[in-house]
């Protein structure tokens, strides 16, 4: 029984419960809404958004972001097994919380006429009790078992990630309570809003590193992995449509798009490093392929 549910790639336990899955895809749509918005109309935020953004790479940085969560999220909707998104569930709670506690800071900044204004509050006043309910719910469903054919993630790649993450939130972290001197530094003009929504941002991707660094399982990284990755794309592509925004007298304008394109790099990397490991163990060895050989020739009565 259990070589058969090996072939078939079938593991008790590591569920995604219904309602997971439910919450996954009713989070979808806010948030292609968003990146309408933000990615497409990015000139009418004032009309169109829940309060208004002038300076257009704070709008690309957050539709990135919520492209990020768009495709997790979809994953999430139809994921065969618990640990292939679990772990995404904790920067999503990270994020959420966050953005909540932003926006009762800068309460007044809001556009509350707005529809925007309400499905903004709608979202960030439930989304970090229900996403947190789910994870804690959901989260007894992880075996740690690896998928057949898994790939492992090299410790020292894991200690490297930690430690990026680390830093990272440390970082974000103080200048979430302190932005002015992000501010004065940041590669495009800055508000206080909008330096702590881009904060919560990089919370949010130095909590995907960290979480990722818990797991040795490549299944259990790369959703989150491919999530980065359709982040990173957008967020070059934004730098492109809006460079003439960029104060490039300040260094923070040079190392940001660097540090982007090097990150992008870095997933690309891992996603082929891993796919090819995967196609390797998926490859018969000489011998197995030997084997299968025999064994065909014996039951169609050729070998005696």
């Amino acid at each position: 029984m259990s070589a058969t549910l090996s072939i078939v790639g079938i593991v008790a336990g590591d569920r995604v419960y219904p309602a997971t899955r439910a919450l996954a895809g009713s989070i979808v749509p806010f948030l292609l809404l968003g990146i309408y918005v933000l990615y497409v109309r990015t000139d009418h935020t004032r009309q169109l958004w829940a309060w208004e953004i002038r300076s257009p790479m704070s709008a690309l940085m957050l539709a990135s972001a919520y492209a990020a969560g768009a495709y997790y999220f979809s994953r999430a909707v139809f994921a065969r097994r618990w640990h292939h998104i679990g772990r995404g569930l904790l920067p999503v709670l990270a994020f959420a919380a966050l953005m909540c506690a932003v926006t009762i800071v800068h309460w007044p900044l809001f556009l509350h006429d707005n529809i925007a204004f309400t499905l903004w509050a709608a979202l960030y006043f439930t989304t970090p009790v229900l996403v947190a309910a789910a994870w804690w719910v959901n989260r007894r469903e992880d075996t740690g078992r690896p998928d057949e054919h898994d790939v492992a993630v090299p410790d020292r790649v894991r200690r490297i990630s930690r430690g990026i993450g680390l830093v990272g939130l440390v970082t974000a972290g103080l200048s979430l309570l302190f932005p002015g001197p992000l501010i004065d530094a940041w590669a495009w003009p800055l508000t206080p809003l909008t330096a702590r929504v881009l904060c919560v941002i990089f919370i949010l991707f130095n909590v995907y590193l960290v979480a990722l660094s818990r797991d040795a399982r490549w299944s259990a990284a790369r959703v989150d992995v491919e999530s980065l990755v359709v982040a990173l794309v957008l967020i070059v592509v934004g730098v492109v449509r809006t460079r003439e925004t960029f104060i490039w007298s300040r260094p923070a304008a040079w190392l940001f798009p660097v540090g982007v394109v090097a990150a992008l790099v870095v997933c690309l990397g891992s996603l082929w490093w891993a796919g090819r490991g995967r196609a390797i163990r998926e490859s018969p060895t000489p011998d197995e392929t030997e084997k299968v050989r025999v064994i065909g020739a014996r039951s169609s009565g050729i070998a005696s």
